[in-house]
């Protein structure tokens, strides 16, 4: 890995970070994921048919079908880019700790600065309480990342074990 290449540096943290939470014991979920392959089926599925049948039919006998085949491939599209654009954003882990009474859902950004930080955003929801209380934290990158630009496990996990205990026992 590039030191200098800031995507793979935010690439690594959310690997690292969702394994971290995986050994844990969080079991992880991907329901936004799920929906969001379901719109890309739904992309996907009405673009082949229309190809098949344009391909063995005359266009001109099928132009209604391939309307309607049209405004599906349309519609699967645009829920396809609202769902990545305003549902899953930065948000690279959903999970519920083992015993079911705290579940978080974590988002990532890694702004462009001379001295850069990922900004960590929590989402930590108690049992079946409706209300999620949001916890904004700044990770300086030098703190958890060595002089290679490989993650150091130790300080990742130090410094995550002691962010996500800050905020849990903030509560």
């Amino acid at each position: 890995m590039s030191k200098y290449n800031i995507q793979e540096f935010k690439s690594n943290f959310d690997t690292a970070f969702i394994e971290f939470f995986n050994k844990k014991g969080y079991k992880q979920s991907y329901f936004v994921d799920n929906i969001r392959f379901l719109f890309g089926f739904g992309c996907v599925i009405p673009a082949a048919i229309a190809f098949g049948l344009e391909h063995f039919h005359d266009f001109s006998k099928l132009k209604e079908h391939l309307l309607c085949l049209l405004l599906v491939y349309f519609t699967f599209s645009g829920l396809l880019t609202w769902w990545i654009s305003f549902v899953k954003r930065n948000r690279i882990y959903m999970g519920t700790s083992p015993d079911q009474k705290l579940s978080i859902d974590a988002e990532t950004t890694l702004p462009l600065k001379h001295n850069p930080h990922l900004d960590l955003t929590l989402r930590i929801k108690r049992g079946k309480q409706p209300t999620t209380i949001a916890h904004k934290l700044s990770i300086p990158v030098a703190d958890i990342f060595d002089q290679e630009g490989q993650i150091s496990q130790d300080a990742f996990s130090k410094h995550i074990s002691s962010l996500c205990r800050s905020c849990i026992d903030k509560e």
